[in-house]
Parts: C-alpha cells; sequence; structure tokens
C-alpha cells in the first residue's frame, strides 16, 4: 500500500489539486447563481443539477489525491486537531446517522423541494468543504471574480426590482410574485442569505485595499449590494448589514486609513439608500411598493437626520482627524462590553417573558417581548409550533434528528399545523438543523462556524484580511435567526468555509 501510494504521488501533477479547486470556486461563484433553464420556474431542480454536475465531477477529478492525502492524514495523525475538521466530521456523523434513521430514508438523501436541501447535496457540501479546505487559494482571480459575479446579480435584482424584466426571468409571474422573486436566486429570503454571505468580504476589502482602482470596483459592488439589499425588502437583510456596517467599525478604528475608508463605506451606504429613495420618488409606478422595516428606513425624516449626522460627522474627522479616532479607540473596549452586556441582558429578558408568559399582567411592558403568531412577519408562528414539536420528540430524535427535508413530514405526523399549510421548513437555521440533524448536528453545524469566526478574531490583529472571516459569518449567523439553509446558498457557505479555514491553517 505505502509503495502504491509514494507512486501516485510522483505520477499525479502537483497543480491538479488547486487548478480544479479554481475553476469549481469560479463556476460556483459566477455561473452558478445565474443559472437556469425555464425562468423562475423548477429554480431548485436547476440549481441542484449543476451543483451536483461540477461537485461530482470535481471531487472525481482530485480523487486520486484525496486518496493520497487521507493516506498520509492517517499515518501522521490518530485523530484531527483542528476545531473545523472535528466540527464537520461531528455534522458529517450526524448527517449519516440523521438520513439512515430517517423518517423517510429514500425522501430524505435524494428528494428536495424548492425551500430544502436533499441529503445528496448536504453530502457533497460537506465534500467539497473538506477538499476546498486542502486545495483552495484566495488569490486575485478568486476576489475578481466573487466581486465581478456579486455585483452583477445585485444589478440583475436591481433592474428587476425597477420593473425591467431582465433576460425575461420574470415572465410567467403574477403580480404578487414580481417583487418576492428579483434573481435567479429564487425569493427574498434566498436573495437574503446570498447578500449577507457575499457583501461582507467586500466591505472589508475596501477598508483594506491600498490601490485606489481596487477601491473603486469595491465600492461600485458596495453601492449596488446596499442597493439590493433594501429592494430585497426583508427585514434579516437590513438587519444583518446594518450589523456588519457597526461591526466593521470596530476594526476600522485600528488605523488612520482604515478609518477613512470606513468612513467612505458608510457614505456608500447612505448614497445606495438616498438613490432608492428618489428612484422611489421618481418613479413610484414603476418600482415595487416598500412596506414594514424597510420603508421606516427610507422615510424622509431619518434620511435627512442620517445624512446630517454623516455630514457634521465627515467635517469634524477632518478638522480633528488623529483627535477623534484616538477618543473613540480609546473607548472601543467599554462600547464593546456595553453593547454585549446589553445584548445579553435583551436575551435575558426575552427568556423570561417567553417562559413566564402566563403569569405575566397585562398590558404590561415584558408582553411586548413574548413571541407571538405574528413576530418577525409571521415568523413566529411557524417557531412557536416548531419548537413544540421539538420538545416532544424522543431522545434519539433530539439527538440525532429526523433527516433531510423532513420538516413537512414530522408537522404532518404530529398534526401540528392545520391541513394545507404550506410551511416546509422553520424559518430559522438553529430550527432547521435541530429538525433534520438534532443536536449533534446543530453542534457540528454552528459548531463549524463559530470556531471559525473565533479563530479569525484571534488572529485578526496580525493578519488583517482575518476579518474577512470575522465580519461575514457574524453577518450571515445574523440572518440564519430568521431564514433557512437551502440549495441556494448553502454550497456556497461551505465554499466560503473552505477558504477561510484554507487560509487561518497556513497563518
Amino acid at each position: 500500500m505505502e509503495q502504491l501510494m509514494e507512486k501516485a504521488k510522483k505520477i499525479i501533477p502537483g497543480w491538479l489539486g488547486t487548478r480544479a479547486t479554481q475553476l469549481y470556486i469560479f463556476a460556483m461563484l459566477v455561473i452558478f447563481p445565474f443559472f437556469f433553464t425555464e425562468k423562475m420556474f423548477n429554480l431548485h431542480l436547476d440549481k441542484r443539477d449543476f451543483f451536483l454536475f461540477f461537485s461530482i465531477a470535481y471531487i472525481c477529478t482530485i480523487f486520486p489525491m484525496v486518496l493520497v492525502a487521507l493516506y498520509d492524514w492517517g499515518n501522521n495523525m490518530y485523530a484531527p486537531n483542528k476545531p473545523d475538521i472535528i466540527f464537520a466530521l461531528i455534522l458529517l456523523s450526524a448527517f449519516i446517522i440523521s438520513t439512515i434513521f430517517a423518517l423517510n430514508t429514500k425522501k430524505s438523501f435524494f428528494e428536495m423541494s424548492s425551500r430544502t436541501v436533499s441529503g445528496l447535496c448536504f453530502l457533497f457540501c460537506i465534500l467539497t468543504f473538506f477538499a476546498i479546505r486542502q486545495y483552495g487559494k484566495a488569490d486575485k482571480f478568486l476576489m475578481w471574480s466573487w466581486i465581478a459575479g456579486s455585483s452583477a446579480l445585485y444589478l440583475f435584482g436591481i433592474l428587476c426590482a425597477c420593473g425591467i424584466n431582465v433576460m425575461y426571468i420574470q415572465d410567467g409571474l403574477d403580480s404578487t410574485q414580481l417583487p418576492i422573486y428579483l434573481t435567479p436566486l429564487s425569493n427574498t429570503n434566498y436573495n437574503t442569505c446570498y447578500v449577507c454571505l457575499m457583501l461582507p468580504p467586500i466591505m472589508v476589502l475596501y477598508m483594506l485595499c491600498k490601490e485606489q482602482l481596487s477601491r473603486i470596483l469595491c465600492g461600485i459592488c458596495l453601492y449596488l449590494g446596499f442597493m439590493f439589499t433594501l429592494f430585497i425588502k426583508t427585514e434579516s437583510s437590513i438587519l444583518a448589514i446594518l450589523l456588519g456596517i457597526i461591526l466593521l467599525g470596530y476594526f476600522a478604528l485600528e488605523s488612520d486609513s482604515w478609518f477613512i475608508h470606513y468612513i467612505h463605506i458608510v457614505g456608500i451606504y447612505l448614497g445606495a439608500k438616498l438613490t432608492v429613495h428618489i428612484l422611489l420618488n421618481l418613479f413610484p409606478s414603476k418600482l415595487y411598493p416598500f412596506h414594514g422595516l424597510t420603508l421606516r428606513f427610507l422615510r424622509n425624516r431619518l434620511l435627512i437626520f442620517e445624512l446630517l449626522c454623516y455630514t457634521l460627522f465627515f467635517f469634524l474627522y477632518t478638522w480633528k482627524q488623529e483627535d477623534v479616532r484616538e477618543k473613540i479607540l480609546s473607548s472601543r473596549k467599554y462600547l464593546v462590553i456595553t453593547g454585549v452586556s446589553l445584548a445579553c441582558f435583551g436575551i435575558v429578558c426575552i427568556i423570561y417573558a417567553n417562559l413566564n408568559v402566563a403569569n405575566l399582567p397585562k398590558r404590561s411592558f415584558w408582553h411586548n417581548l413574548v413571541i407571538t403568531d405574528s413576530t418577525f412577519s409571521g415568523r413566529g408562528y411557524i417557531w412557536r409550533r416548531t419548537i413544540s414539536v421539538l420538545k416532544e420528540e424522543t431522545i434519539g430524535r433530539k439527538l440525532f434528528g429526523n433527516g433531510m427535508n423532513s420538516f413537512r413530514t414530522l408537522m404532518r405526523l404530529t398534526r401540528t399545523l392545520p391541513a394545507g399549510n404550506t410551511f416546509a421548513d422553520p424559518h430559522n437555521e438553529f430550527l432547521q438543523m435541530a429538525t433534520d440533524m438534532g443536536m449533534v448536528g446543530l453542534i457540528g453545524y454552528f459548531g463549524l462556524l463559530l470556531s471559525s469566526l473565533i479563530k479569525g478574531f484571534r488572529s485578526w490583529q496580525k493578519q488583517p484580511y482575518q476579518i474577512i472571516i470575522v465580519l461575514t459569518l457574524s453577518v450571515y449567523m445574523t440572518q440564519s435567526l430568521a431564514n433557512e439553509y437551502s440549495i441556494f446558498t448553502l454550497p456556497l457557505l461551505f465554499i466560503f468555509l473552505g477558504l477561510a479555514n484554507k487560509q487561518l491553517s497556513t497563518t
């Protein structure tokens, strides 16, 4: 066996893994988001087929190298010692067990609807993570592909939101569906997941870039991305991106150049917001109507107030550049402690209010913190019922779940939802993973995300580009509280995790 592996090492070209990985990532970042065959119909099947075709081809191409790597790994290590590898293996184990003991094993592994992921697709997401972690490289080719692909998709969505049916993709949709289906990534939930995964890295690149041309191109991408975020019209997209802008300010205080670039980013965000506001007033019949939180964010008074505050701060910083940054930097620690304390206090209050809802006096402040059926655009309705079902499950199901795509079947079996209800997922990644793969899957999945985030946060001062990992995963996990993982964005998340941990393992 040893001689066979030594021969394989000599025969296999060293560039094969890197080149194959670059081509695969390019296909997934640039072509995958746009690929469709029948306009907005059967999009999930188009994305599934595209992903499986390129993933299987990619894994088969590097398979000899994988065998050699596994052989060397087995000889040199008795157990994995990297947190991301450990959590990925836990997730893989949870996936295998949950599939074997699924409510419907065949359906769990092979089938999927527009709002689910098949077990086969999830398996290749994990496999590509391991492969990209081994052979991926975050070079200029990848970065420019990332920027070009995401910018084109944002422009696609903006044009559709302005009533321009790009590539006739919206043909066949009724008037109520048009504001929801803006891109070949299906509805607003998946566009939210995409923008929260793709926009934060560009924000960091703009802040860190020293070349003016690179900043201009990143700035164009940010401008389109911020506009697209508003046109999506979901609360989770707006809140998550705003959190990203605020969190980026924490890192921007580290140097004068970063901070002035950060001020530019805030200006780009306000400029995008002003552009949407102008379009809404000039062409009210062309743009699809705004509602909820997005409409409040576009109010005249709020926009004027934000622009005045920004203008005053910009001139103050220009006048007293060193003093302003140094004073904010000196209080950064206390601002973070205050913010974290308030967040923890809020979480405790929400938990207390929901556990003691029966004992709370009527019309008290605490009732504002109780999750009801109408909470967060109606998501409270399905959150409450999902939690109720999870509480009643057996220990085995709580640990390992019911298999991929099991949510609708589980709800029907427990008769939790009324007949004819169309919910196919709980609109929350924590609840979705708990349903699909139980607590073990939950530990593996979010352990992988959090371990990557923590490692990035520990090393960002020595390696500033690790801020990309911290910011992106923070923003993505924020929106995951109100959205679900799907075939439209889950492969892109695992590609990002593979690249992130490849970069972290070499620093």
